[in-house]
């Protein structure tokens, strides 16, 4: 039985610290960066894309966006990874003031005749 709590314990932590994590990239993730055929639409305006050149910039444009996603994952995992160690000591604290304040009460029922209990 301490098992199932054990592990209900661990995927109600780690649930709470995944939609934390995604809640705050999502929050501090910036969205002011332009998409490719935007980049390619005013390079061609531009005339910065003749021949070969244009597979070098496509290219480019692929591992500037590869290292983005690549950062804002990194970001997204310790986001999470900081989320769960900070909510697993509040979470066992909770719990076993929680189990203490049952016992006492627990105790208190059966030792003493009092209406309250």
């Amino acid at each position: 039985m301490k098992f199932l709590s054990l592990v209900s314990s661990l995927t109600l932590i780690l649930l709470l610290a995944l939609l934390l994590s995604v809640v705050l990239t999502f929050l501090t993730s910036s969205d002011d960066s332009h998409s490719l055929s935007d980049i390619l639409a005013i390079a061609r305006e531009e005339g910065w894309i003749h021949g070969p050149d244009r597979a070098s910039v496509i290219w480019e444009e692929y591992q500037a966006r590869t290292h983005a996603v690549a950062h804002l994952e990194a970001k997204h995992i310790l986001i999470f990874l900081i989320a769960f160690f900070v909510l697993s000591p509040i979470y066992w604290w909770v719990v076993k003031n929680i189990t203490s304040a049952s016992e006492t009460i627990r105790t208190l029922r059966r030792g003493h005749d009092c209406k309250w209990f």
